[in-house]
């Protein structure tokens, strides 16, 4: 069990430092960086596929991390860091299921992996993109009803200043 564990070390503990220096880089530079969110897509993949190339059977149980990723990646940073982060997980996933003997010896399992890791993403990337359509649908339907609303509420204080100013003249009649 170590001794096949082993292999997976270098990827785990260069996914935590560079986990580390992600939390640092943005606490220096807060806000959006094309480079450094590029560079997270390239170093989440590759750390996570060489854990699954390194680990076998010992990481089967988290074969599914590459397609997180690619879904964080994507709700993070759009649709585009989605399909980017799918293509280079497409790319390394699949190589390791070439070259890993585990993972040749399991294709339906190996098959599976690399559809999801294109499939979730994609399908995550395509409901994230409806869901801010149709945010951005009802805030402008709620900014016409506020609209709607105020010029109701303008027309009603005229027609109260009209009636108001109607029952002045009225009084003023019967006064006279």
């Amino acid at each position: 069990y170590r001794d096949e564990m082993l292999p997976v070390l270098p990827g785990l503990l260069s996914y935590w430092v560079f986990g580390i220096g992600q939390v640092v880089s943005t606490r220096i530079a807060p806000g959006f960086s094309f480079g450094r969110c590029t560079l997270a897509v390239l170093l989440d993949q590759f750390c996570l596929t060489w854990m699954l190339l390194a680990g076998g059977i010992w990481v089967a149980p988290f074969g599914f991390t590459p397609a997180v990723a690619s879904i964080g990646h994507g709700l993070r940073h759009g649709p585009r860091f989605a399909y980017f982060s799918c293509a280079v997980s497409l790319v390394l996933v699949s190589a390791v299921m070439y070259l890993s003997p585990f993972w040749r010896a399991n294709p339906p399992f190996a098959i599976g992996l690399v559809l999801a890791v294109v499939c979730l993403p994609l399908y995550a990337a395509a409901l994230s993109t409806r869901l801010t359509r149709d945010k951005q649908q009802v805030e402008q339907h709620a900014r016409r009803l506020e609209e709607v609303a105020a010029d109701a509420r303008e027309r009603l204080q005229q027609r109260q200043t009209e009636l108001a100013h109607l029952s002045r003249l009225s009084t003023m009649g019967e006064m006279a």
